[in-house]
């Protein structure tokens, strides 16, 4: 939608009374403007229906990706300057588990789990934060343990200005990043067996 104001001022004296005029004529446009946006989004966040077919009339769309419980662990002492650890560890983990199809969560009851541990992290500050990582990652089903390895990342170098939070992130990325396709692998061959 697009609207055109204006105001006139035959005198600088006026110039407030034009900018008083052109703010009254705003309100209802931007009123207008407003109203339009929240009825689209109110129209895209509709619930929509399973697809199933079977009339349950839920309106809710249920995610059928099956359960990842995703643990982490971290043997790194914390200084001065580093950031927590966990809330990074936990993200990584969910974003593996969606990764590879499955959806993440805390409590157990998941037909994977998948366990992310930070070993090692070493950062260096010299104009820009850079560190190197190593982690293990580990991923187990009902019969046994699918995947486990040690991950060493490549020196991972922030922006001018980031603190360590910012590489820290980026090695658990570049962790579950590594381990994905080999796990992806391990799930296909697991899913193929007779």
């Amino acid at each position: 939608m697009i609207s055109e104001l204006s105001a006139s001022a035959p005198s600088l004296t006026r110039i407030d009374q034009a900018a008083a005029e052109l703010a009254r004529g705003l309100v209802p446009v931007l009123k207008e403007g407003m109203e339009a946006q929240e009825g689209d989004q109110t129209r895209s966040q509709k619930p929509t229906g399973t697809g199933t077919g079977t009339g349950t009339g839920t309106g809710v769309e249920t995610d059928r990706r099956p359960r990842a419980q995703v643990t982490i662990g971290s043997a790194v002492k914390l200084g001065a300057e580093d950031p927590v650890l966990e809330p990074l560890l936990r993200t990584g983990g969910f974003r593996l588990a969606e990764l590879i199809g499955h959806r993440g969560q805390d409590e157990a009851g998941a037909t994977l789990v998948i366990h992310i541990e930070l070993l090692e992290i070493k950062y260096r500050d010299r104009g820009v934060t850079t560190a190197k990582a190593r982690g293990k990652v580990k991923v187990s089903d009902g019969t046994g343990v699918l995947f486990e390895r040690t991950v060493r990342t490549d020196t991972l170098v922030g922006g001018r200005g980031d603190r360590r939070d910012a590489v820290a992130r980026a090695a658990i990325e570049q962790i579950v990043d590594v381990a994905m396709p080999r796990v992806r692998e391990k799930l296909a061959a697991r899913e193929a067996a007779p």
